[in-house]
């Protein structure tokens, strides 16, 4: 998931803080800092959305279980073969 990818970037960006180049340590922080934000605004959606979800699935079991198959418009073509006889 997107989620899990970000998580890591913003891992890999906190190693990269306890570098030794001072420019490179606040590069670092500031697209650390920048991450987490998208990262934390991406699980309240998810959160947020996760009733939405389930409430969909459920309904859509529930239609699934309750509808009848469609009937054919048209009986069945007979083949060539069969008319014959």
């Amino acid at each position: 998931m997107l989620v899990e990818h970000w998580r890591e970037v913003v891992e890999e960006l906190t190693e990269k803080e306890k570098g030794t180049d001072p420019a490179d340590v606040e590069k670092a922080k500031a697209d650390r800092i920048f991450g987490e934000s998208g990262l934390d605004d991406a699980e309240n959606a998810i959160e947020t959305l996760r009733p939405l979800l389930e409430r969909t699935r459920t309904d859509l079991q529930r239609l699934e279980e309750t509808q009848q198959p469609r009937p054919r418009p048209y009986p069945p073509i007979a083949s060539h073969r069969s008319r014959r006889r």
